[in-house]
């Protein structure tokens, strides 16, 4: 049995590797510094006396035939010990995994109406979360930045409402500081990010003349109806460090139509008024994909479109890292409906953007996929914005939109979106019949398609309104959204029920306003996981924005939970809050890690030291792996054993690698390290002397030794007496002939010691008459 201990971002885990032949029995945990240990619906509850833990019900698998297959595993709790037991049989002869998963998820506790709409990450794992908060009764903490609700009207969104920021630790159990930010009007958040010093940047719109700005920031006046809003929060929420107006004379940032109350022609999901992304580069400037209905919208000198296209345009802008200058800003639309949903940066500083349009002259460049089709886009645009290198239409005859796009290693695009077409699928690839998400894989020159498929319950409409798209360093494609209900105001309304679930699921019931997750293997080959996530009653949603996954497959979702009063939200243990206390909705949020198959290299060493010649054999504990290569970091031969023995002949520290790999693996291979150092041994001492200058003299051993504190002496002084003591004194009591002996061990090397004998006689002395 082997244990491997691992971090993701800042949290701790665990796996058991029961390799062919271990008992699970011999596998027990016992927690130090508990209050209390009990199980709950499979889960291990630990209650502190500063709150609870949940450890989530353990889940097993094992490789058979390149596949994870799951075995059922259960906690076993007996006499404050923990252990594990698999109900079902399994094939012995392979290793079984456990890998038991922490999942946190928990309201804000806000006493005011507070909604959820965008959540993000750093590199710590905290968890940022906006809203929106309509009253005095949000839960600010000390110092934060602004204290008080400053107010609301009846426009843009038409709810009085200031943006309010949380900010989670890692583990949802502190909130590390919460903050209204807002004017007398209304604004709300779309979009969160985190850049490279660890501030939180917030991209929205308001209709406050007097929201919230900085000296010398690029606008500090309101431009027209609604503006866009960018600002930059510092790490402890106590400082605005940036921020700025940018806009024009008419709406900016809000897709949305009068004409089409709720409804437009772009705006299909309830919450796709608040649709867009920011995005920080390596320079910690700002990118931003939104949409506008002002044609004097402040574009730049040689920008790819300089003048408004139409009804409404798509807009993509860089902002410097202080907030106070536009690097580029350009239009990007038709004649009609147009906006800039998500937004990539590629290996070269370009970027790719997506979003919906229904305007029939989109831009399009000659020889890519699709020139025909309205509906979503592709635009492959330079990192000065002055050139498109290649843009293309994404969809069929009937609605479909984009919403996501990423990017692999190799630059191949991917996007997700929604449609209500038979939407094309590309042989040998999962999908569900008549699902109406899609994803899609395209060349970087959007010429081709790689793969595209389809998933979902196959109902008339689309199921889910995407939240959150990723494709992670595996080629996994990770989904996020939530069923899109009647009640929420959609006229083409679908709900999550009958999607596909795995058997390792967090929730494998909905009631049809939940939560989906869903990830689809490299090259779409198969499901890899799905569950569903939400409250038993309450229609679990958001009210527009973006949320995000980290690279290794962790969702950060905002959820605009409980709402009516309710607390069915399914927060865990020990959080910032297990109950909504407003009258209406709360904003919660959602931490779920999938830890999906990969390759694994993994050493295990018995020793990581010793005296040359140095021989050991090197345990090889990698998971998933068909073929090994080993450097020995000694100019030796490089081996393919799976465990090979190799002696070092030289001293010195030796870096060993291993790659272990499997061709069929998503990310192929992995590496790990080890250290091993090798000593030189000591040269020992071969001699020593005894003062000694008459036999009947009383007299003193003292020997003349090196004093290297490497080397351990064991004096036996033939009398019963022995010290190791590095110049001992010894008198003897009797007369007689005594053989001292002297061991003399290298502590580094103990292989290395000698053993010396030296005789000496004594003779007491006569008694004199007086």
């Amino acid at each position: 049995i082997d244990m491997k201990l691992y971090s993701s971002l800042s949290d701790i885990k665990y796996d058991f590797i029961l390799n062919p032949g271990a008992n699970i029995k011999d596998i027990q945990l016992a927690f130090d510094g508990v209050d209390k240990l009990y199980l709950k619906n499979g889960n291990l509850m630990i209650h502190l006396s500063v709150g609870d833990i949940i450890e989530e019900k353990p889940y097993a698998y094992q490789v058979i035939n390149n596949e994870k297959k799951e075995i059922e595993c259960k906690f076993i709790l007996k006499d404050k010990k923990l252990s594990f037991r698999f109900p079902s049989a399994y094939n012995k002869s392979l290793p079984v995994i456990i890998d038991p998963t922490l999942v946190f998820s928990s309201f804000t506790g806000s006493s005011a109406d507070n909604w959820g709409f965008t959540a993000t990450y750093d590199a710590g794992g905290n968890l940022y979360s906006g809203g929106n908060a309509n009253s005095v009764g949000y839960p600010v903490t000390t110092g934060a930045f602004q204290q008080s609700y400053s107010g609301g009207g009846l426009s843009g969104n038409g709810w009085s409402c200031d943006i309010a920021i949380a900010k989670f630790n890692s583990t949802g159990t502190t909130l590390l500081y919460a903050t209204y930010l807002g004017g007398s009007d209304n604004e709300q958040p779309q979009s969160l990010v985190v850049d490279n010093n660890n501030n939180l940047i917030i991209y929205g719109t308001t209709y406050s003349s007097n929201y919230p700005t900085t000296a010398g920031c690029f606008d500090n006046t309101i431009n027209g109806a609604g503006d866009i809003i960018i600002s930059k929060l510092s790490p402890d929420g106590n400082q605005l460090l940036g921020s700025t107006f940018v806009g024009g004379s008419s709406d900016d940032g809000l897709n949305t139509d009068p004409k089409f109350a709720s409804k437009g022609p772009i705006k299909y999901n309830y919450g796709d008024q608040a649709r867009g992304e920011i995005i920080s580069d390596i320079n910690n400037e700002y990118i931003i994909g939104s949409c506008t209905k002002s044609s004097d919208f402040p574009v730049t000198t040689g920008a790819v479109q300089t003048v408004f296209g139409g009804v409404q345009d798509g807009v993509v802008f860089k902002i410097n890292s202080s907030l106070t200058a536009l690097v580029w800003n350009t239009f990007l639309g038709g004649s009609q409906y147009d906006a800039v949903y998500d937004c990539v940066i590629d290996i070269n500083g370009d970027l790719y953007l997506t979003g919906g349009t229904n305007s029939t002259n989109f831009y399009t460049t000659p020889g890519i996929l699709n020139e025909n089709y309205q509906g979503g886009f592709i635009v492959h645009l330079n990192s000065t914005a002055s050139q498109i290198s290649a843009s293309t239409y994404i969809g069929t005859s009937e609605y479909d939109q984009t919403f996501f796009v990423e990017l692999d290693f190799n630059s191949n695009v991917y996007c997700m979106g929604q449609t209500e077409a038979v939407y094309p699928v590309t042989s040998g690839v999962y999908s569900n019949n008549k699902g109406k998400q899609f994803i899609h894989k395209l060349s970087p020159d959007l010429s081709s398609t790689i793969y595209s498929t389809v998933f979902g319950s196959g109902s008339a409409y689309p199921n889910i309104s995407p939240t959150a798209f990723l494709v992670d360093t595996c080629e996994n494609v990770y989904v996020a959204g939530w069923g899109r209900c009647l009640n929420l105001g959609t006229f083409t309304a679908g709900n999550v029920r009958g999607m596909p679930i795995t058997p390792n699921a967090v929730q494998s019931t909905t009631d049809g306003c939940d939560f989906y997750f869903f990830v689809l293997a490299r090259d779409g080959l198969s499901l890899s996981y799905s569950t569903y996530f939400g409250g038993v009653t309450s229609s679990d949603h958001v009210d527009g924005g973006t949320s995000r996954f980290d690279k290794n497959g962790v969702i950060y979702e905002a959820v605009c939970a409980g709402c009516g009063g309710r607390s069915d939200f399914p927060t865990t243990p020990g959080v910032v809050s297990n109950t909504n206390n407003s009258r209406n909705c709360n904003n919660g949020v959602l931490k779920l890690a999938f830890n999906l198959y990969k390759t694994v290299s993994s050493i295990s060493t018995t020793s990581s030291s010793g005296c040359a010649p140095f021989t050991m054999t090197f345990d090889n504990t990698s998971i998933n792996s068909i073929s090994y290569l080993w450097d020995f970091g000694d100019s030796t031969a490089q081996s393919n054993s799976p465990t090979p023995t190799h002696t070092f002949t030289s001293p010195g520290v030796y870096r060993v690698m291993l790659i272990a790999t499997n061709n069929k693996s998503c990310n192929q291979n992995d590496t790990s390290f080890v250290l091993i150092t090798v000593i030189a041994p000591l040269q020992l001492p071969a001699t020593f002397s005894v003062n000694q200058t008459d036999p009947c003299d009383s007299f003193l051993v003292n020997p003349q030794l090196s004093t290297n504190s490497g080397i351990l002496y064991h004096w036996d002084f033939g009398d019963g007496f022995d010290t190791t003591a590095f110049n001992p004194s010894h008198l003897y009591a009797n007369s007689g002939t005594y053989l001292i002996t002297l061991t003399v061990t290298d502590i580094a090397c103990p292989s290395n010691f000698n053993t010396i004998t030296n005789a000496v006689r004594f003779l007491l002395p006569a008694v004199v008459a007086d």
